[in-house]
């Protein structure tokens, strides 16, 4: 692709101060001042409760009338990429211990739905039923001392702690197994491991590998369990779809079971920002990769990355995304007129603010003799390179993106945004995202003020400025004739 390399982006002025870390990447003036706070939770019935062992608990009501639907998630700031090492998978192993098979049953009998998941940053419990203060017995409430003690005595509430552990093992290896035949994910496991820097918490794999997770034992979980599971920090989210009197009886139950939790602080939560924005040194290199994945499936992916400087929640942010979706729509318009495939994804990563990519990825099968109608590998990096040159006008002119393009596609968007009022559930999203990562409060009417404020001419900027910039390019898939070095 024609123009030139892009250059690793420098550092950015600090954000707020709310921001504890050393490396405070930029982010737009979304945050409810401390002054407001007050006015902002009144104005919108936001609850907020603190407790004095570091445990937050925030939630909202929609106020639907008749409605008595309630979900509450349990989220704690640490996750794979904190796992010991050799140890991989063991706090997606303390996750399946959360949901046991008794706390399963119980909730069944109330008819409340459990869950748990574990990214490399978060690990969460989620519990979805019935609060119905005419019915005290049934739904979430009676559950919401099981789902506490399965959160901070997981091992606790088992009566055979090594048989449970082994059951969940096997559960385990069979997703490991299952995730290795999926191609799909093969190749997002091979791109993170190609995009991000190999400390950045985004590459890492959560789940663990068979070897890791053979090797965790009853006791290495309790041990683990007892490193990690500490209040402080523990974010407690309550979206109740009626009456605001059900939340509140809720989060007086909440505050009443983890006040009696101890004070106990052992790390800092706050995110690392620096570790997150690191990304592979390839990525500012360009060029194009080719790595099998070892799948004989007849499935390759392209992926196409541009690393870019990103002022979180911005006008440059939306712009950009802005220009995603419209690339997305167009890719799939040329590349099903070319006969390579479809586009399955393209969108913005953000590991850590600033250094964002933005990505687009297309899946296609091989040509083969059963497959005469597919496209040859070889022949797909050159064609995908002329595919992207003509969108954003390096190559066939009558291709390009064009800036009416662009104003007719921004003018819908900002019509679709303002014909949807922002809702009560997200104003609690971004409120509780925001003292997550940021320990201060977002105020989901600021984002979306800025979001319908951008402008066609900042849209067409950035069509103009990957125009410009090399970007690195993975052929991921059944290869077998890919360099070895490549994998």
């Amino acid at each position: 692709m024609a123009g030139e390399k892009m250059s690793a982006p420098q550092k950015s002025p600090a954000s707020p101060d709310a921001l504890e870390s050393a490396y405070k990447p930029r982010i737009a003036d979304i945050f409810v001042p401390n002054n407001q706070i007050r006015e902002f939770k009144r104005k919108h019935s936001l609850q907020l409760v603190n407790l004095r062992n570091g445990v937050r608990i925030i939630g909202i009501s929609q106020g639907t009338p008749d409605s008595l639907d309630t979900r509450i998630e349990y989220t704690m700031p640490y996750g794979g990429a904190e796992d010991p090492k050799g140890q991989e998978g063991i706090t997606h192993f303390l996750e399946h211990m959360f949901v046991p098979k008794i706390l399963r049953q119980q909730a069944g009998l109330l008819g409340v739905r459990v869950n748990a998941h574990t990214s490399a940053m978060e690990v969460a419990q989620v519990a979805d039923g019935l609060v119905n203060p005419e019915v005290p017995e049934y739904g979430l409430k009676p559950l919401l001392p099981s789902l506490r003690d399965a959160l901070f005595y997981p091992l606790q509430q088992i009566d055979n702690p090594e048989a449970a552990v082994n059951g969940e093992r096997g559960a385990i290896l069979g997703e490991i197994t299952r995730k290795k035949a999926d191609h799909s994910r093969t190749v997002w496991d091979i791109a993170d491991a190609r995009v991000y820097a190999l400390d950045n918490p985004s590459a890492i794999d959560a789940i663990g590998t068979e070897e890791s997770v053979s090797a965790i034992t009853a006791e290495d979980i309790a041990r683990h369990a007892e490193n990690v599971l500490i209040p402080d920090g523990l974010t407690i989210r309550v979206f109740t779809e009626g009456k605001a009197t059900s939340r509140r009886q809720v989060i007086q139950e909440l505050s009443h079971l983890f006040k009696l939790l101890p004070r106990e602080w052992k790390k800092s939560k706050r995110p690392d920002w620096e570790k997150l924005a690191k990304l592979h040194p390839d990525v500012y290199k360009g060029g194009m990769h080719q790595i099998d994945t070892g799948l004989r499936n007849n499935q390759v992916s392209a992926l196409i990355f541009w690393p870019v400087n990103n002022e979180l929640f911005g006008q440059s942010h939306f712009a950009l995304r802005y220009f995603t979706g419209l690339m997305r729509q167009r890719l799939h318009l040329m590349v099903r007129d070319q006969g390579l495939g479809y586009v399955d994804n393209a969108g913005m990563r953000e590991p850590g603010g600033e250094n964002a990519l933005f990505y687009t990825q297309i899946d296609f099968r091989k040509w083969s003799a059963e497959n005469p109608y597919g496209f040859k590998p070889e022949e797909f990096p050159e064609k995908f390179s002329q595919i992207m040159d003509d969108l954003l006008g390096n190559g066939n002119e009558a291709e390009k993106i064009t800036d009416a393009d662009i104003e007719e596609y921004t003018k819908s968007q900002k019509i679709g945004m303002r014909a949807r009022p922002t809702s009560r559930e997200q104003i609690l999203n971004w409120a509780e995202y925001g003292l997550r990562k940021f320990g201060q409060m977002v105020d989901a009417e600021k984002v979306n003020d800025i979001y319908t404020s951008v402008t066609p001419q900042a849209v067409i900027q950035w069509r103009d400025t990957l125009a410009k910039q090399q970007p690195m390019m993975l052929l991921v898939g059944d290869l077998p004739d890919a360099n070895k070095a490549e994998k």
